[in-house]
C-alpha cells in the first residue's frame, strides 16, 4: 500500500476528479491538472501515465490496473461499474469516502498503541542511562562504605549496570534497533502494516477490535459494491480478498463459490460460517435492501471495535503506568537497601 501521504492524496484525487467530470471537463485533463499538485513524485508520474492512456481512448479503470499499488482491485471495480453506467462523478465519489473510510481506520491500530509503548521506550531510556552513567559509580561507593556483601536485590541491580557498562557498544545498538524497529513498526509501509496487524491480533484483547475493523471494512465495501450492481459472486470475491483474517476469507470464499454453484444467498448463509450477526442479515434481508444493511452492519461494527479499543487503550495506558512505576520504585528500593543497612549499622553501634 502506498504510503501515509500519497494514501491522503489519493482520497483527495477521487474527490477532486469526482467534482471536475461531474462539471463535464476532460477527464485527461482532469487527471493531468490534478497530478500537477501531487506533493509525491512517483505517484504525481504514475497520474500523469494514466491520464496519458485515457487519452488514447482506454477507460480510467482499465488505465488504473497496472498501478494496483495505489489503486486496490475494489477501487477498479466500484470505477468500472461506473463507468458502464454513465455514472462515474457518483462512482469516484464513492471510492473516495470508501478510502477515506480505510485510511481512518487504518490510524486507529497505532492511536491504541501509541501511549504504552511511548512509556516504555521513555522508561528504558531511563533505567539505560542510570545504568550507563550513575549506578555504577554509586554502587562501589556504597560498596566501600558498607564494608560487607550488599543486599541481594541490590547486588542484581548493581551487577546488571556493571555488564551495560562492560557491553555498552552492544546495548547501545540493540536498543537503537529496536527503536528504529518500533518506528518501522508504526510507518506507513505494506510490510509494516500486514506485521503490525498480526502482531495486534495476538495482544490481549485486541483480537475483537481487529475482527470487528475487518468486517466493517467488508460490509462497507460489499455495499458500495452492490448498490453499483456489481453481482454476488464477484462481490464476495472481492470482500474475500480485502479480508486480512484467513478464516473470514474463507468464509466469503465458500459464500462465493455457492452462489455461483446457483444457491440462494439465505442457503448459502447458512451453512457459510459467518458471524451471528452478519449470517442472520444475510438470511433474512431482500436482496434489494441488502447495500442498506450491509452499511448499517458497518456502521455496528465500527462502534464496536471503537468501544473495545478504547477500553483496551485504556488498560494498556494503565499497565503501562503501573509497569513504569513498579521498575522505577524498584531501582529506588535496590539503591537505598544499603544505605538503611548502613543506617543500621552505625544506629547500632
Amino acid at each position: 500500500m502506498a504510503a501515509s501521504g500519497t494514501r491522503d492524496e489519493l482520497t483527495e484525487f477521487y474527490r477532486e476528479l469526482a467534482l471536475l467530470t461531474r462539471s463535464d471537463l476532460p477527464l485527461p485533463e482532469s487527471i493531468a491538472a490534478i497530478a500537477s499538485g501531487c506533493r509525491s513524485r512517483h505517484f504525481r508520474s504514475v497520474l500523469d501515465r494514466i491520464a496519458e492512456e485515457v487519452g488514447r481512448g482506454i477507460p480510467l479503470s482499465t488505465a488504473l490496473g497496472p498501478h494496483e499499488r495505489y489503486f486496490p482491485a475494489f477501487h477498479q471495480v466500484l470505477i468500472r461499474n461506473g463507468e458502464r453506467a454513465s455514472a462515474l462523478p457518483e462512482a469516484l465519489h464513492e471510492v473516495a469516502e470508501v478510502a477515506r473510510r480505510g485510511r481512518a481506520l487504518g490510524l486507529d491500530f497505532r492511536e491504541i498503541m501509541a501511549y504504552p509503548l511511548a512509556t516504555t521506550w521513555f522508561a528504558v531510556t531511563v533505567l539505560l542511562l542510570m545504568m550507563r552513567l550513575y549506578l555504577p559509580g554509586f554502587g562501589q561507593d556504597i560498596q566501600a562504605l558498607l564494608e560487607a556483601p550488599l543486599p541481594p536485590f541490590s547486588a542484581l541491580l548493581f551487577g546488571l549496570a556493571e555488564q551495560v557498562n562492560r557491553y555498552w557498544p552492544a546495548v547501545l545498538t540493540a536498543y537503537l534497533v529496536l527503536l528504529v524497529g518500533v518506528a518501522w513498526l508504526f510507518s506507513e509501509l505494506r510490510d509494516a502494516r500486514r506485521l503490525l496487524q498480526r502482531l495486534l491480533g495476538v495482544l490481549p484483547g485486541m483480537r475483537g477490535v481487529v475482527s470487528c475493523l475487518d468486517l466493517a471494512r467488508v460490509c462497507g465495501v460489499s455495499a458500495v459494491l452492490l448498490r453499483r450492481g456489481t453481482p454476488l459472486p464477484e462481490v464476495f470475491a472481492i470482500s474475500a480478498g480485502m479480508a486480512q483474517d484467513p478464516g473470514l476469507a474463507l468464509r466469503l470464499d465458500s459464500l462465493r463459490q455457492q452462489c455461483e454453484a446457483g444457491r440462494s444467498l439465505r442457503e448459502s448463509a447458512d451453512t457459510a460460517g459467518l458471524p451471528a450477526s452478519l449470517a442472520l442479515s444475510l438470511r433474512h434481508i431482500r436482496e434489494a435492501d441488502l447495500p442498506d444493511e450491509l452499511e448499517a452492519m458497518r456502521e455496528h461494527y465500527t462502534q464496536r471495535a471503537e468501544a473495545t479499543a478504547r477500553r483496551v487503550g485504556i488498560v494498556w495506558q494503565i499497565g503501562a503506568i503501573l509497569a513504569m512505576g513498579l521498575v522505577a520504585g524498584a531501582v529506588i528500593l535496590a539503591m537505598f537497601m544499603p544505605m538503611i543497612e548502613l543506617y543500621r549499622r552505625m544506629s547500632a553501634n
